[in-house]
């Protein structure tokens, strides 16, 4: 409910979403995307580390966190800055644009800001993560 002192903001900006989840997606949940990553980090824990986008050091190969599997698993290469064996960035093959990982994980998998937010966390543990999958994919299904 917009209290009258909120009256200005609301002219300004419009009555605000009366949930976060209401805000529009740009495409629906990629359902087969978020089930094939889950499985494929419950299948590789080794390769998993939430507290990171991505890391590559040679010899341990890559670690990644949900997003970063979710892009490597849709073709994507992650890129680390020149120096860093941090990996912050991504490219697909064909297409001229590089986005953050957060960014192209967000739109791979048709999220909205709240939802990427959430899964991205990088407090998730395994358990937490599969929680939050099977959410997204229920809500997949219902819509």
């Amino acid at each position: 409910m917009v209290q009258a002192d909120d009256a200005r903001v609301v002219r300004l900006f419009g009555e605000p979403p009366t949930r976060p989840n209401s805000f529009p997606r740009a495409k629906p949940i990629n359902a087969p995307l978020l089930r094939k990553t889950m499985d494929y980090i419950e299948e590789h824990p080794e390769e998993w580390y939430q507290a990171k986008w991505g890391i590559r050091r040679p010899g341990c190969g890559t670690r990644a966190c949900f997003a970063g599997h979710a892009l490597m698993l849709s073709g994507y290469e992650l890129l680390n800055s020149i120096g860093s064996a941090s990996l912050l960035t991504a490219t697909h093959p064909g297409r001229d644009k590089v986005l953050t990982i957060a960014q192209a994980a967000k739109e791979e998998l048709g999220l909205d800001m709240y939802e990427a937010d959430a899964l991205f966390c990088a407090n998730n543990t395994m358990s937490g993560l599969r929680s939050i999958v099977t959410e997204f994919i229920d809500r997949a299904e219902q819509e």
